[in-house]
């Protein structure tokens, strides 16, 4: 096994947690492979009596918004009546199943689930019927439609007796997560605070800036050129993830254009949006949870709209998990799970409003920076971010 060569930030989380010294590389792999009890450990809990009856009870529907727009959905029943339900949002393909290791760990702890894709993503619209025009083919969709349709989902649940609903946001929804209105706590775990600040779209920056150029040049079709060579580019992209998704689910081959055109409806949305902290419902609690391993551009966003978040007074506690990159909950799922378990009961580090905590899931090991001291720490990190970024 190989072990990758940390990075600034990743250097200084690693030694915030060293009060007995950085682990090394070996204890580290020896630590990494016994991983393996987390499967055994979800296996066995599911085999559970009672689980097996709750799983009895889940179901996957296509919820209707309106004609057109059907959202693919799974609902997993709670514990108990009272328990929270967890409305998982997706990320740019799809959501998180409830049958993954980390919805698995969720469920297992008592939630219920609701994990549903946005209606353009392609299981919405392999559920949409082929004699039905999908509502993004005849309107221009926006992240704010994207959050009606999270609201929408999360008022039926209150319908059928939830008694809390809690978002959760993952990577792409975390860009519609400040038009959410109206819930008392969100989690944004690895949240695009900034489309430009994504991987692909950061490293894309030098050939959108050539077509801008070129744009200035021919005044006349300069423009419609650049945004064709754009979708041209984003239809390439989008055209291998959905034969991947179309593959791994056995989907209709013969509606590939139209999942196409579903997914460039997601970029559109997204191109060129970030968060506006003005849009945040002040009310709202919100947990960022982040992996150190995340791409430097977009990690440097995060911690940058946490900052401006505690500057203005809005309550955010920010978590930094080691081992883990953009997609923490696959990399992590127990300590995913936890962390969750405990923002929503409100307790210990998540009762106060402004804080980051550093946790490594591997040693156990926790590094709180509250009050006074948290915006100091997410300052260092920012700079070091930005050594990595340039790099």
């Amino acid at each position: 096994m190989q072990i990758a060569k940390l990075n600034l930030v990743q250097s200084l989380l690693f030694l915030a947690l060293a009060t007995s010294g950085v682990a090394s590389a070996q204890e580290l792999c020896a630590q990494a492979l016994k991983l393996d009890p987390t499967v055994r450990f979800l296996n066995l809990e599911t085999q559970r009596p009672e689980f097996q009856t709750r799983l009895a009870g889940a179901k996957t529907v296509p919820f209707e918004v309106e004609a057109g727009r059907l959202l693919f959905t799974q609902l997993f029943p709670p514990a108990q009546d009272e328990n929270p339900f967890i409305l998982s949002l997706p990320g740019s393909n799809r959501a998180l199943l409830t049958s993954e290791n980390e919805m698995r760990a969720l469920a297992i702890a008592g939630f219920g689930l609701a994990s549903f894709n946005f209606s353009p993503q392609i299981l919405s619209l392999a559920g949409t019927p082929k004699d039905i025009k999908p509502y993004f083919s005849q309107h221009t969709m926006s992240l704010a439609d994207f959050a009606t349709e999270a609201d929408r989902l999360a008022q039926a649940l209150k319908g059928m007796g939830a008694k809390r609903v809690v978002p959760v946001t993952l990577s792409y929804s975390g860009l519609v997560s400040p038009l959410l209105k109206g819930y008392d706590l969100i989690v944004d775990v690895s949240p695009m605070t900034a489309w430009s600040a994504t991987p692909a779209v950061a490293q894309g920056a030098s050939v959108r800036s050539l077509l801008d150029v070129g744009a200035m040049f021919n005044p006349f079709f300069g423009q419609a050129l650049k945004n064709a060579a754009l979708e041209s580019g984003y239809r390439t992209f989008w055209g291998s993830q959905v034969d991947r998704l179309s593959a791994q689910f056995k989907l209709d081959k013969d509606r590939r254009s139209q999942f196409v055109d579903g997914m460039l409806s997601l970029t559109k949305a997204a191109d060129g949006q970030e968060w506006d902290l003005e849009q945040l419902d002040p009310k709202t609690k919100r947990v960022f949870l982040l992996g150190i391993e995340e791409s430097p551009s977009l990690l440097q966003h995060q911690l940058l709209t946490a900052q401006k978040m505690m500057e203005k007074g809005l309550p955010i506690n920010l978590v930094l998990m080691l081992h883990a990159g953009h997609v923490l909950p696959d990399d992590q799922p127990l300590a995913f799970s936890k962390i969750v378990q405990a923002a929503v009961a409100g307790q210990g580090f998540f009762a106060g409003n402004h804080g980051v905590m550093v946790v490594n899931p591997i040693s156990g090991e926790v590094k709180r920076h509250e009050g006074a001291e948290a915006i100091p720490f997410i300052q260092t990190l920012i700079a070091a971010s930005e050594k990595d970024a340039a790099k």
